[in-house]
């Protein structure tokens, strides 16, 4: 199981940066920056997501 979770990891954090730096691209500038960053990243939630469903 813990070689499956980390495969798992593996594959949405590669995802996420390819998503991340799509989203950027699209997306309309803005001058609003967020001052605090999340404790848990995108990649980080998805697989928590993923083994919750």
């Amino acid at each position: 199981m813990k070689k499956c979770i980390i495969t798992v990891y593996y594959l949405i954090d590669n995802f996420c940066k390819i998503y991340q730096e799509w989203e950027r691209k699209r997306l309309i500038p803005s001058n609003n920056q967020r001052n605090k960053d999340g404790k848990l990243s995108l990649a980080e939630l998805l697989t928590i997501d993923f083994f919750r469903n």
